[in-house]
């Protein structure tokens, strides 16, 4: 099995991100550092990760359908490099092996979210009714877990090798936990408030649409949602439990739904129009791996 090393370096077009300066007792200049460079705080989603049964095939599907490149990260002892996929020189999103995690489960997008102690937000996400999916281990990001919510969302959470966690939020601008009913989200509230310090309220995007948003220092983190929206329809399963979507912002819903189906891509729900927020719809890649196209409303977020 594939383990990533605690030590890398990575070349990111004219970006180097190295572990070992973060570990160094003289860091040499990271990111934050240079001009135009912009930093999401802790607690907030800092990275992705598309596991999934192929990775060859999922970086020749999202390179076709989006205008995003494939870059191999090397990795200490070059056994086989860490795939990512960029935008604009821009890197935000991971492909792994489900066997690298020794997974028996379904191909899935993951959403990072970035602590300053993973053990002790792992031991915070217990005691508050989540649970452990993943013990923490070291991978080319940070160290990692893999956890959920009492809802059974999965999500990571990841304290970065680097100094500072870096965020290239475009494409992905919204991420939100889809419930099968919303006896499922009545826990969530305080789970997330008491393991990221994240408020939950009702917001207006519309006079027609109030949708309940976690929020922290006034910043949108995510949405909670459940059904109709996005969820399930007559040409979709039904979602057995609660699960953390990530939204890729595209500009042209129709054409982009066009390029996902002519790359084996499936569409698994109607798209909603949400006054106020934008078109969305319930999409698969075609190893599985859920996500949900987002086209933003002229005044929104």
């Amino acid at each position: 099995m594939f383990t990533f090393p605690f030590r890398i370096s990575i070349v990111l077009s004219a970006l180097v991100l190295s572990a070992s300066a973060w570990a160094a007792e003289t860091p040499a200049k990271v990111p934050s550092e240079k001009a135009g460079m912009a930093y999401r705080p802790e607690r907030r989603f800092i990275w992705h990760e598309i596991q999934t049964t192929d990775v060859a095939a999922a970086a020749r599907f999202y390179t076709s359908v989006f205008n995003w490149t494939k870059i191999d990260a090397p990795t200490v002892g070059g056994d086989r490099p860490y795939v990512m996929l960029q935008r604009d020189d821009n890197v935000f999103v991971g492909l792994a092996p489900l066997s690298d995690y020794g997974s028996k489960g379904s191909p899935r997008w993951l959403a990072w979210i970035g602590v300053a102690d993973v053990d002790a937000s792992l031991d915070a996400i217990v005691k508050a009714g989540g649970l452990l999916e993943k013990a923490p281990f070291d991978h080319l990001i940070g160290r990692t877990a893999f956890v959920g919510d009492p809802a059974q969302a999965r999500f990571a959470i990841v304290r970065p090798h680097f100094r500072q966690p870096f965020i290239f939020q475009l494409p992905l601008t919204w991420h939100a936990v889809h419930a099968p009913e919303k006896d499922a989200l009545q826990t969530l509230p305080a789970f997330y408030k008491t393991v990221f310090n994240w408020s939950a309220s009702e917001v207006m995007f519309s006079l027609r649409t109030t949708l309940p948003v976690l929020t922290t220092g006034g910043v949108r983190i995510a949405g909670l949602v459940t059904p109709p929206w996005g969820s399930h329809s007559s040409i979709a399963p039904p979602l057995d439990s609660a699960v953390w979507q990530t939204y890729v912002e595209v500009s042209d819903l129709r054409a982009s739904l066009a390029r996902f189906a002519a790359g084996g891509g499936k569409q698994l729900a109607a798209d909603d129009d949400i006054p106020g927020f934008g078109k969305v719809v319930r999409v698969a890649d075609p190893q599985g791996a859920e996500l949900i196209l987002f086209q933003r409303a002229a005044q929104n977020l």
